[in-house]
Parts: C-alpha cells; sequence; structure tokens
C-alpha cells in the first residue's frame, strides 16, 4: 500500500512540474497584447487605421497586412444599400488578442474595438496610454454568475477601456487594480464622441436602457455597485 501511494504522489509530483514548467515557457513565449505593439502612429491611431481619416478599402488593405491579423477571417457587415458599416476579424498566433472590429460611418473609420481577454492588464494600458478621466459602470446578471462592467473614458484622447468583473450577490463593492484583465479597448474619432456616446460602440447599452452616469476617476480602489 506504501509503495502504490509513493507512486502515484510520485506521478503527481511529475505532472505538477510538467504543468509548471509549461506555464513558465508560455508566459516567457507570451506577446504582449496588439493594443501596445502598434508603433505605425499614435493612438487613436492603430496600425496606421486612423479614425475620421482613413476609408474602408485602405483599412482592408492594411488589416490584410498586419502580422497576427487573420485575413481569410475578415467579413464585411454592409447595409441595405451596400454601404460598408464595419469589418469583423479574428487575431491569429502568436497574437493574444482574440479579435477585432472597425466601424465606419460615410467610408470613414469612426472606431476600432479590440477584445483583450487574456492578453492585457489595467496596469500594461495605464503604462502606455495614461489614466483615465472618467468610468462608467453597469452591472449584469448571467445565468451563474452576477457581474460589473466598468468602462473607462478618455473623451479628448479617443479610446476607452472596459473591464469585467465577477462579484457575489451579496457584495456592494468591487476592487479594481493594476492586474485586472482588460476586456476590450476601442479607439475612437474624438471629434465623434458626443455621437458615439448615443450608440453602443462606447457604453455596450442601448441609449434609453442607460441608468448609470459618469464618476471621476481618482485611481485604483473600490467601486461601488448601484
Amino acid at each position: 500500500m506504501k509503495s502504490f501511494l509513493k507512486t502515484v504522489a510520485g506521478i503527481l509530483a511529475v505532472v505538477a512540474i510538467i504543468v509548471l514548467v509549461l506555464t513558465a515557457l508560455r508566459n516567457i513565449n507570451r506577446r504582449s497584447s496588439m493594443v501596445l505593439t502598434s508603433e505605425e502612429c499614435n493612438a487613436p491611431c492603430w496600425y496606421g487605421i486612423q479614425p475620421g481619416v482613413t476609408d474602408s478599402w485602405t483599412a482592408f488593405e492594411i488589416l490584410n497586412q498586419i502580422e497576427g491579423v487573420n485575413g481569410n477571417s475578415i467579413t464585411g457587415e454592409y447595409d441595405r444599400d451596400e454601404h460598408i458599416l464595419s469589418y469583423y476579424w479574428y487575431f491569429k498566433r502568436p497574437a493574444e488578442d482574440s479579435a477585432g472590429s472597425v466601424y465606419f460611418s460615410n467610408d470613414r473609420v469612426t472606431a476600432i474595438s479590440l477584445l483583450t481577454v487574456g492578453s492585457l492588464q489595467l496596469d500594461d494600458f495605464f503604462e502606455k496610454f495614461g489614466e483615465p478621466e472618467n468610468f462608467w459602470t453597469l452591472t449584469g446578471h448571467g445565468e451563474n454568475r452576477d457581474y460589473v462592467s466598468v468602462t473607462l473614458f478618455y473623451p479628448e484622447k479617443g479610446y476607452v477601456v472596459e473591464v469585467v468583473i465577477d462579484y457575489e450577490s451579496d457584495m456592494t463593492q468591487v476592487e479594481i487594480k493594476g492586474s485586472t484583465p482588460v476586456m476590450r479597448v476601442t479607439f475612437f474619432n474624438p471629434e465623434k464622441y458626443q455621437d458615439l456616446l448615443q450608440t453602443q460602440l462606447l457604453i455596450d447599452q442601448p441609449l434609453a436602457a442607460r441608468t448609470g452616469s459618469f464618476a471621476q476617476w481618482t485611481g485604483y480602489g473600490l467601486i461601488d455597485l448601484e
């Protein structure tokens, strides 16, 4: 019996070591989010796609040239008159991000939205782009979870950052910190800020259903649940 237990313990120890090694190798080889690696221009421009300037065809060509974008996955959405509304795509390895979208109005880019689940934390974003002016909170209830969406706004610079934090039903506050994962980053044309607020591109909730309000950002810490 003792021999059997020793064998099992040995196997478990080997498995644990393998898991640790694989985790360490993944962290070593981990790429930065493509939110952070664009060097062609300054945000809200991303990899040469400039909100308010770039047209749909140029955006399509740029997307096909970006390493990490799966060119075969780029899909267009059009209105009934065949005017382009958006492009959607998936990222591919070695990119750590999951997907992205570019939105258009009158054939000019209005916003670029990047899904960064698992690839970006708040402190990484703040290090490059600074801290926001204000934020908006929205509580939600899934089938098996309660969560709060916190959207951080940079209205003059042209970007917003969304994080989602799970909480227990008896909690009245959640903590936002540097290690909080970022779910989505959206770059937009600052001149269209007020117009975009009327849509769901910056706040993922229909305008008529919104019950929250903006609060001044004062740094990491506790946020009251509405």
